[in-house]
């Protein structure tokens, strides 16, 4: 799969490798052409050796002639040769040769010479030109006797050509291709870079509230570009939710504070004018404190909520019996259970006390809310079952009613905030809409789960809490 790092290690292993091999390459060349011109030399040495050796036996030998065979055996590989007597008298070089003309080489090469040393061309008199490297020398020998030496060196000028023919076509290709790999990378980038570009300008847009734009993703590929875009735009789905929920959670707070506070200025305007008659006031203020009670009720879940939602919600978990808290809290709608004349049953199928580990505060009131809900939405003369179950190490406990059907495109947002359905609307004024979004808080920080289902009439709300082993002193007074 291409992605970021394998594009940009491309793009440095083909510049990296291109350095490396032209920095090798070119001392390669270096080495092979030393080696080449060496051999060359040693060549000529041996060559120019033999014929001064054939030549000087004859009787008719003349320098003047034998240098111009000299010269042209030396030519011949373009190589800069000088032969000098015994006493270091230069006798040939590549000029033409001047009897008149004197020149001598210092003892020292002399002695180099004498030693088959290599000698460096910077010891060499100054009337020797420069050259690319040292000279190689080699004694004439007649009869045993040493007559004189050769010396010979590749030329300076030959060396730098053939290095800059090396060097010139290498750096053609190198930066032919770096153009190439600088162009590969230009629009790479530019292609990595556009959806930058656009997620930079859609978070310009989210800054001014607008989180209705999103990154184009259909021509990123299969690399992180398209990982990241992906992100941001699941980002801004969520910025966009979020930003719905929280303008229909100021509408609905708008909505739940002004119906109360419409109530109550209405009682105590028609109080104070004259339009409530006294003997009305004591019905009069129970309404106000009907409505009072509901903003203080709201005001109470508003600051559980925001508590559960900041992570600020102080969870005291410790070991209490389920079974009796539920039975309890059941009890405690005894009248809301009679003015419905509900028929309650219990099926608690353990034959123990059921202990759980949970916050017992917190989840006094998940059954408060579900069980409050399960009596306000039963019809008149039906059965509510409270169920409590062990399996698998986890406490089910499910509140069954019969009542109307929830609508199924209601069920998925059962649990949001503020919903309410059109029947709860309609016959419930007294709910804020956050019981069961409260509820599913709550249970979801405590790491377990809760659901609604409704068919046929029969609603049920069921959730899990961990079991826990019943404290010490619980076994004792069952003893």
């Amino acid at each position: 799969m291409r992605n970021l790092f394998f594009q940009y290690s491309i793009f440095s292993l083909i510049v990296v490798s291109m350095i490396v091999l032209s920095v090798s390459f070119i001392m390669g060349a270096s080495q092979v052409l030393h080696n080449t011109e060496r051999r060359q030399m040693e060549n000529v040495i041996e060559s120019v050796s033999v014929y001064m050796s054939y030549s000087r036996q004859s009787d008719n030998f003349d320098w003047k002639e034998e240098s111009i065979a000299i010269r042209t055996i030396a030519g011949a590989v373009d190589v800069y040769l000088v032969i000098c007597d015994r006493n270091g008298k230069i006798i040939h070089t590549p000029d033409p040769f001047d009897q008149s003309r004197e020149m001598y080489l210092p003892q020292s090469v002399l002695s180099l010479c004498s030693n088959g040393q290599d000698i460096p061309a910077n010891i060499m008199p100054p009337e020797i030109p420069e050259t690319s490297q040292a000279f190689i020398s080699r004694a004439i020998l007649q009869n045993g006797r040493t007559e004189g030496y050769i010396l010979t060196a590749s030329l300076l000028n030959n060396y730098r050509s053939l290095m800059d023919d090396f060097v010139r076509i290498w750096v053609s290709l190198g930066v032919f291709i770096l153009l190439f790999a600088g162009l590969g990378a230009f629009f790479i980038s530019r292609r990595m870079v556009r959806p930058l570009h656009q997620m930079a300008s859609c978070a310009h847009t989210f800054a001014h509230g607008d989180f209705s734009v999103r990154v184009d993703t259909k021509k990123l590929g299969d690399g992180e570009t398209l990982k990241l875009a992906v992100a941001f735009n699941t980002m801004a789905d969520a910025l966009q939710k979020g930003e719905d929920l929280r303008r229909g959670f100021i509408a609905n707070i708008s909505h739940e504070l002004k119906t109360p506070m419409t109530t109550i200025a209405g009682f105590i305007g028609g109080i104070l004018d004259g339009t409530i008659p006294p003997e009305k006031h004591g019905q009069t203020h129970t309404l106000v404190y009907d409505e009072i009670m509901r903003l203080s009720r709201l005001v109470i879940s508003m600051t559980n909520l925001t508590h559960l939602q900041t992570g600020q919600l102080d969870l005291r978990r410790q070991p209490f019996n389920i079974s009796e808290t539920s039975v309890r809290i059941l009890f405690g709608f005894e009248n809301k259970i009679n003015d419905k004349n509900l028929n309650v049953s219990l099926d608690i199928a353990v034959s123990e006390e059921l202990f759980v580990f949970a916050d017992p505060d917190s989840i006094i009131q998940v059954l408060t809310n579900l069980i409050d809900n399960a009596i306000k939405f039963a019809y008149p003369d039906t059965d509510l079952l409270l169920k409590i179950r062990s399996k698998n190490g986890k406490a089910h406990i499910s509140i069954t009613n019969c009542g109307q059907r929830i609508p199924p495109e209601d069920l998925p947002y059962i649990f949001d905030r503020f919903y309410k359905t059109d029947r709860s609307r309609s016959h419930d004024r007294s709910g804020l809409g956050l019981g069961l979004f409260l509820a599913r808080s709550i249970l979801y920080a405590h790491n377990e789960d809760i659901c609604i289902s409704s068919n046929n009439g029969i609603t049920v709300a069921s959730f899990t809490l961990s079991e826990a082993k019943p404290p010490k002193h619980s076994r004792e007074a069952q003893t």
